[in-house]
């Protein structure tokens, strides 16, 4: 059974039909969390609803459209979604904490590191993280529900795996107000291994007030089984939902983790961090790298795309733009554009002996899985 667990409760579930919070699903989760504390697993908490509540609490008369007044939302049910919590998870006999997060905080490794160290201070204290997007300075996701923002992680399905990612979670439990993942039929598909089969199901609707969507929870599923971890899908108002998923359960849709080795935790960064900037590989340097672990050398790199600094998450991709790899640059993008092309021994006459050519290193490279 897994040990740590991230828990993640969309805009429908925590706010309910009528808006506001609903109190009884807090209750419920918080119930069941403080059963796994009490056998010494740990849980961090990933909760919408900081919108939906404010909305309530102002008085307007739905989700508005402009970002102004979403972020005045948001900040208005922020401290309200976090009180109930704290209320909530107090009369289970637990403490809490508030992590509110940026994309900046994830993609700047010494902060992602130190988000992992504030989690771990809290569950050491006996308390439990309730982690959010800080929506009252992010854009992207409040404007659009989309990922393309630099400054945010898009929908908070997409956080949650990334919370999965930082805290080397076995196991991301998405608690929504649908049973699971439904087929044609509409029957719940008890378990998933081809995510690109599943796909095919996949609905484009999306919860009144929230952003995410199944395409969201599929993209969170690829995420967090690709580094080789399971994830459940499955309905938060069902009785124990989240302790029958955690004990293995038939419940929901369990998604399989793939059955390649785990990723290391820093390549579980590597995975989640956004890049800087693209190298372009050639078709040797493409053979090469998915033969064998190899370090990227300067020979393999037609072009250098991006303004991106030493230590920056890099993708690199095939001539034809298909994306193949992500990595840590070894180098600024200038000193990559002059070594791109470049033989070991063409470099060790200009640069000497001791050179270190790679571009990216191995133990930091990360090939894209299919």
């Amino acid at each position: 059974m897994p040990r740590v667990i991230v828990a993640k409760l969309g805009t429908a579930l925590v706010t309910g039909p009528a808006g506001g919070i609903d109190v009884d699903v807090l209750d419920s989760v918080a119930r069941q969390t403080a059963e796994l504390f009490s056998q010494n697993r740990r849980v961090a908490i990933v909760s919408s609803g900081a919108v939906g509540a404010g909305v309530k609490a102002l008085g307007m008369s739905g989700r508005p459209r402009d970002l102004p007044r979403l972020q005045a939302a948001a900040a208005a049910g922020q401290p309200l979604l976090a009180a109930a919590w704290a209320k909530s998870l107090d009369a289970a006999g637990l403490k809490t904490g508030q992590v509110l997060l940026t994309r900046e905080d994830v993609d700047d490794r010494p902060r992602f590191l130190n988000v992992r160290n504030t989690i771990a201070a809290l569950w050491h204290a006996g308390a439990v993280p309730i982690v959010n997007e800080n929506d009252a300075v992010s854009t992207a996701e409040l404007a659009a529900g989309t990922s393309d923002g630099a400054d945010s992680f898009g929908d908070n399905d997409r956080l949650a795996a990334v919370m999965s990612a930082a805290l080397s979670a076995e196991l991301l439990v998405l608690l929504t107000t649908v049973p699971g993942l439904l087929d044609d039929a509409g029957d719940v598909v008890p378990q998933v291994s081809d995510l690109a089969d599943a796909r095919r199901w996949c609905r484009s609707d999306v919860s009144t007030g929230g952003t995410g969507g199944m395409t969201s929870k599929l993209d969170a599923a690829e995420l967090v089984t690709a580094a080789g971890e399971r994830m459940v899908l499955a309905d938060g108002r069902s009785p124990d939902a989240l302790l029958r998923a955690v004990a293995g359960e038939s419940v929901g849709t369990t998604f399989l983790p793939k059955e390649e080795p785990k990723l290391r935790a820093r390549l579980r960064w590597v995975q989640h961090a956004t890049t800087s900037g693209r190298l372009v590989l050639d078709d040797g340097a493409v053979q090469a790298l998915s033969k064998r672990p190899a370090s990227l050398l300067p020979a393999g790199v037609t072009s250098v795309e991006g303004d991106f600094c030493r230590g920056d998450v890099v993708e690199l991709v095939t001539v034809d733009g298909t994306k193949f790899a992500r990595g840590v640059a070894a180098h600024h993008a200038s000193t990559c554009r002059h070594l791109a092309g470049k033989r070991s021994s063409d470099l060790r006459d200009e640069f000497g002996e001791g050179f270190q050519a790679e571009l990216v290193h191995r133990d930091q490279l990360l090939l894209l899985r299919d």
